[in-house]
């Protein structure tokens, strides 16, 4: 979930067909890694998940650096001429947004509030469906055909129960679904909806989202516990149908079908719903930077995780009070 450019130095097909050229002629393991990494990086370049904008300190970068020149692997590559290039786009994206206005999210009490009833909530749920389980142990064998079919209604009985109860919840602005087949890609084959595996999110005013993981169900699984995502800080999204002047991708706060989305985990966001009393409003450390009234980038600082989700195919509902 770590918590996008590199794109123009290693994204393009001429230059992948160059350094596969050079794998074939030379043991080039020590520069650019194996032939795994080698497609693992031509899968995440595919599916628009471009390094730089998934991390975007240079603090981290620097770091990246430091490592490369050591010979330790930062992550899958570690030429160090490909992590100056990143650093270098680092440094200009910081020169476009130098002059650019910026604001943080305020987020009231009263929402945290609700968030720490929700989770609330969805702690209750996950544990009473725990309960039902072993109780079932008790009496069923749990490798028994028998066992697993009790077991899958009472989860999607508890799984409705969940979504029922957080609709019913004075709190979400928005609620849509993602594609869950996509990898964190743009659409590419069209618009598909899948009830039984593709994530449900819901998102507040301020933008704090939930995310309930349908596709961790998958084989006879029954984690209710992994289904619930963490709340994170902010919630943003992506089109890569649409340029921008600052990003090679346009960026709002509201979801949009075909958009990919973006959010941003703190600690001190989780740690703020977890406490029992709530007495003053949260001012979120994360970065909105706004030009002519459009967001045109965010960016959390370090110790901020980002998560790249899928992209929307469904809009349930969205109110007009969206930020």
């Amino acid at each position: 979930m770590k918590m996008e450019n590199n794109l123009d130095k290693i994204g393009s097909d001429r230059t992948w067909k160059h350094i596969e050229e050079k794998e074939r002629k030379k043991n080039v393991s020590d520069e650019i890694g194996s032939a795994k990494n080698l497609e693992q990086l031509k899968r995440q370049e595919k599916l628009k998940k471009p390094l730089l904008d998934e991390i975007g300190s240079s603090e981290i970068w620097e770091k990246i650096i430091k490592k490369g020149e050591q010979g330790v692997v930062a992550g899958e590559v570690n030429s160090k001429e490909i992590w100056r290039h990143v650093v270098k786009k680092e440094e200009k994206r910081k020169e476009k947004l130098k002059d650019v206005s910026f604001y943080n999210e305020t987020i009231s009490k009263d929402e945290i509030r609700r968030l720490c009833i929700a989770q609330k909530f969805l702690s209750d749920c996950v544990e009473s469906f725990e309960e039902d389980l072993v109780l079932l142990k008790n009496t069923l064998t749990e490798s028994s055909l028998e066992y697993k079919k009790q077991a899958e209604v009472k989860l999607h009985s508890k799984l409705l129960e969940m979504e029922n109860g957080l609709d019913g919840m004075n709190l979400w602005v928005s609620k849509f679904s993602t594609d869950h087949s996509s990898g964190g890609g743009p659409v590419s084959e069209g618009i598909s909806i899948n009830p039984e595996k593709d994530s449900i999110y819901y998102v507040t005013a301020s933008g704090a989202s939930l995310r309930i993981r349908k596709v961790g169900l998958e084989d006879g699984k029954f984690n209710l516990r992994g289904v619930v995502q963490p709340f994170a800080e902010k919630i943003c999204f992506y089109d890569y149908s649409q340029r921008d002047t600052f990003r090679k991708f346009a960026i709002s706060l509201t979801p949009e079908i075909g958009s990919t989305v973006h959010d941003f985990f703190g600690s001190a966001f989780r740690d703020m719903i977890k406490e029992e009393e709530i007495n003053h409003d949260f001012v979120s450390a994360i970065k909105i930077y706004k030009k002519d009234d459009k967001v045109v980038d965010i960016v959390a600082p370090e110790g901020h995780t980002e998560h790249k989700g899928d992209f929307v195919n469904k809009i349930f509902f969205q109110k007009d009070n969206f930020k």
